[in-house]
């Protein structure tokens, strides 16, 4: 025989429906603070000192000594919009393509490497604090007339002159091939931000090169080569 539910067992009902609704507030209430404080990456590049500059290198010539060559460096800016630290960044190229006959083919050779940390020439960034950004190195061009005495500045694929620039991504290894290096042209190519604890983004650039060289800054980032962001 069914009994009426009396006063005590509506109240116990009220109070489980309510530590129900208390449970999933708290759970998703927790998940939304969380997400609202995450880590938020971004970069771009300034292309301007010193992010972009010219500055004397020290590099191993063919005869194994070090030498100093005027070169000039291409960073990328990574930044911390959020409110929280990103931990264990990097930084990945890839899909990289060439204008050729006004259209965009991907350069195959170019495998997905990760680019190296400005001043700590590391794959990884243990942390990167909120409202901070750090520089990533992209690349580096050196003066060519002094290219043929630095064995490392050189893919023998490239088909150039001795007097052409050519570009040299900074990966944090040093492919046998060379694809690293590229010459005078028009490339697109893509950089992705990763972090452990929070969503990594893309971003799209574009590189053009015209194989001049040029001690003066102004000249060199203004005419010699150029390098913006897409989206």
């Amino acid at each position: 025989m069914l009994t009426k539910p009396n006063i005590t067992d509506w109240l116990q009902g009220i109070g489980t429906v309510i530590a129900v609704i208390t449970a999933f507030f708290f759970f998703f209430w927790e998940r939304l603070r969380s997400w609202l404080s995450r880590p938020i990456l971004d970069v771009e590049i300034n292309f301007k000192p010193p992010h972009c500059h010219y500055i004397p290198s020290i590099v191993k010539d063919a005869n194994g000594l070090h030498r100093i060559f005027d070169a000039f460096w291409f960073r990328l800016t990574v930044k911390n919009k959020g409110k929280t630290v990103a931990q264990n960044l990097e930084v990945l190229i890839h899909n990289i393509e060439k204008k050729m006959d006004n259209s965009w083919l991907q350069l195959s050779e170019f495998l997905p490497s990760n680019l190296s940390w400005t001043h700590i020439a590391n794959q990884y960034l243990p942390m990167l604090l909120p409202k901070t950004e750090k520089d990533v190195d992209l690349g580096h061009i050196i003066d060519p007339v002094v290219r043929s005495n630095v064995p490392d500045e050189q893919n023998p694929k490239l088909n150039i002159s001795d007097v052409q620039t050519v570009f040299y991504f900074e990966l944090t290894i040093r492919p046998t091939s060379r694809y690293q290096i590229i010459a005078p042209g028009e490339y697109r190519f893509a950089i992705t931000v990763g972090a452990q604890n929070c969503s990594p983004i893309t971003r799209k650039f574009y590189l053009r090169l015209l194989g001049d060289w040029n001690n003066e800054e102004s000249v060199m980032l203004s005419q010699g080569i150029k390098i913006i962001l897409l989206r």
